[in-house]
């Protein structure tokens, strides 16, 4: 975005100049309208009006068909297999789905809202990795708010899955949320009252949900968005009049959660897209641009701060960032597109990749910046793939100890210079060909049990090298050696589930809320860390 200054009237007038994002990009159309193998596996089944799409860290796609009424898994190469179709689970029908979301062991969940009056609507599981389909909740719903009698859901839309097994589902024609615990008990937590007196639910379709459990929804007619939290108080977190100072809200749909707590909701009608920061002050970060930015269906928090929004008709993906730079990230004239119309829906996998689908054209794409050899926009640097260990991580970030640079990045070890981890200052050395910031180097005398180049009497964790010494908790058992998260002296389910949501998802949970214990290697990130996992394995004997 650029400013040219105009006089017109003897008024000085700064216009804003939009351009096509320049940014080197890998484009890969994951799906199309042939769909992929049938459910039966004898044929192929086609793709129609995709919808709703999530990612696993990996990058395995689910992709819902809602004018095909089947739901697909797909998987990083791009092969498609179809693994529910029209006949539901054989009693009840999946009819027009909607949205879906993965949980952290890679069962998935689908919503199924039914063509009106929708008395076949359901949310669907599919379990992994036996595909498996059960119902978990129908249009009969289950026990009112007010736990007197039930409430029916109708319309189901967004559905969501906590780090506890809790599910969430929004009933878009009944304006409730309900919510399905894992002993499979049903009840209402949100109705059409909302959030009380004029701040009612009408028509929630997206249901997001933060590290603490809180659930967000967003109420296209009652033009707000609200909070649920676990202690059952719910919040409105912005309204009708959107930041107050005469930029409103209308028809909100869209809703994400940034790393940094800050909530994304973009108004469809009204052309734009608020912040609410966690103190709750809003502000508008993106509004109407003929052109550009029209009708913003949805919207994503990235990883690094910039915030994505699907606009249906400016018929793009436009991207912002925190210094208010806006640019036509994707749309039907990016390099390696054949057909693209109506962005539907946005995710984004561990590797920093963006995927949305387009309703109109039958079609999913992958746009991948990291791994492409060219740094650009919150990548520090990219050396030409994902792999970590050699300077430049996954996420195109740089490695302690390293620096980068060039086009691509080649990175080199600064072995004895003064480093930091973990709040004390260290020196970089190579150990094991690693390049490491770690403890100077022991005098061997002392001993060196697993040969981590720190002294047994300074070694937090003897079985396992660690030369980074992290213990994230302080008890004094590096993480390494510390797969007991609630120090119960027992490595048990418990600690099995906040490590998997780190390593499959990135997501916190209230024994490890910053994935900093599942860090087991402690190289800064679980996420999708196959060294981490084996740690772990290894720690707890599984």
């Amino acid at each position: 975005m650029t400013h040219r200054w105009m006089i017109f009237g003897g008024i000085v007038v700064s216009v804003l100049m939009f351009a096509n994002d320049s940014t080197a990009k890998t484009v890969t159309e994951m799906i199309n309208s042939s769909g992929g193998t049938s459910r039966d596996g004898t044929g192929t089944s086609p793709l129609q009006a995709p919808i709703g799409i999530d990612v696993k860290p990996d990058g395995t796609l689910a992709v819902v068909g809602r004018g095909s009424d089947n739901f697909f898994i797909v998987d990083p190469n791009g092969n498609a297999r179809e693994v529910l179709d029209a006949t539901g689970d054989g009693v009840v029908p999946f009819d027009h789905p909607y949205l879906t979301h993965f949980d952290a062991a890679g069962n998935v969940y689908v919503s199924s809202p039914a063509q009106v009056p929708h008395d076949a609507a359901a949310v669907f599981k599919i379990a992994e990795p036996n595909g498996d389909v059960s119902v978990l909740i129908d249009a009969n719903g289950g026990i009112a708010k007010d736990g007197v009698g039930t409430a029916p859901l109708l319309g189901p839309s967004g559905v969501v899955i906590d780090d506890q097994g809790n599910i969430f589902v929004a009933g878009n024609a009944t304006n409730n949320v309900f919510r399905i615990r894992p002993t499979g008990e049903i009840q209402e937590i949100i109705d059409a009252n909302g959030a009380g007196p004029g701040k009612d639910l009408s028509r929630p379709n997206i249901v997001y949900l933060d590290p603490n459990g809180s659930v967000y929804v967003t109420g296209r007619e009652s033009k707000n968005a609200l909070r649920w939290d676990r202690d059952e108080t719910i919040t409105e977190i912005i309204d009708r009049t959107g930041d107050g100072k005469g930029n409103k809200l209308d028809e909100p749909f869209g809703l994400d959660i940034a790393p940094d707590g800050s909530v994304y909701v973009a108004g469809r009608t009204s052309h734009n897209v608020f912040r609410i920061a966690p103190n709750g002050s809003i502000s508008k970060i993106l509004g109407r641009i003929e052109g550009v930015m029209e009708f913003p269906d949805v919207v994503l928090a990235g990883r690094d701060g910039e915030v994505y929004v699907g606009a249906r008709i400016s018929d793009n993906v436009v991207r912002w960032d925190s210094g208010g730079n806006i640019e036509v990230f994707f749309d039907a004239n990016t390099p390696g597109v054949t057909a693209f119309s109506n962005p539907k829906y946005l995710a984004q996998d561990a590797f920093g990749r963006i995927y949305v689908s387009a309703g109109d054209t039958d079609n999913v794409f992958r746009i991948q910046t990291c791994g492409d050899g060219l740094p650009d926009t919150g990548e520090a640097c990219d050396d030409g793939n994902l792999i970590g260990g050699d300077g430049c991580n996954a996420l195109c970030r740089v490695e302690a100890c390293h620096s980068c640079a060039g086009e691509p990045s080649v990175c080199s070890c600064q072995a004895g210079k003064t480093c930091e981890a973990c709040g004390t200052v260290n020196t970089c050395h190579v150990v094991n060909a690693m390049c490491l910031c770690g403890a100077n180097l022991c005098d061997l005398q002392d001993g060196d049990t697993d040969n981590d180049f720190v002294c047994d009497a300074d070694d937090n964790c003897l079985s396992v090298a660690n030369p980074l010494q992290v213990d994230a908790d302080g008890d004094g058992v590096g993480n390494a050696c510390d797969c007991d998260f609630d120090n119960n002296l027992l490595c048990d389910t418990a600690d099995s589930f906040a490590f998997l949501l780190c390593l499959n998802s990135n997501t916190g949970s209230q024994l490890d809320p910053n994935c900093s214990l599942s860090d087991m290697n402690g190289n800064g990130s679980a996420l999708n860390d196959a060294n981490d996992q084996t740690l772990f394995s290894g720690c707890c004997g599984l």
